[in-house]
């Protein structure tokens, strides 16, 4: 029986580019893959607070200029997921890899490089 899940999913961008991750070969969700880094909404958090946090956890860095474009319902094995996904243009720190996986800046138009659709999709509708 799969779970449900809210998610928020970062997508960086600086210039014509956009940060991905290699997730780790241990996570239950698309592991090894090349995909949008993101978080799971804890309980009574809202997306905004999921997103500060998850950047920090994920990125070490503190999102100052964002906002959400897309949402998209995503079916795993484990998880029935409602993803929401903020464009990042702003941020305080440097980014670099702490939970996320193997980091990469990739251009926009090589968005067919990321192996999940809907990753693809949403880069699409930036």
């Amino acid at each position: 029986m799969t779970r449900k899940a809210s998610c928020v999913i970062f997508v960086f961008l600086k210039e014509e580019l956009f940060l991905a991750e290699r997730r780790p070969e241990h996570e239950s969700i698309d592991p090894g893959k090349l995909a949008l880094p993101g978080e799971h909404v804890e309980h009574g958090e809202s997306l905004e607070q999921a997103l500060i946090r998850g950047c920090r956890e994920e990125l070490d860095v503190e999102p100052t200029k964002y906002w959400l474009f897309f949402q998209q319902r995503y079916l795993t094995e484990r998880e029935d997921q409602d993803c929401y996904y903020y464009a990042v243009t702003g941020w305080k720190g440097t980014i670099r890899q702490v939970e996320a996986g193997e980091l990469a800046w990739i251009r926009l138009d090589e968005r067919h490089l990321v192996e999940t659709g809907i990753d693809r999709n949403a880069i699409f509708h930036l």
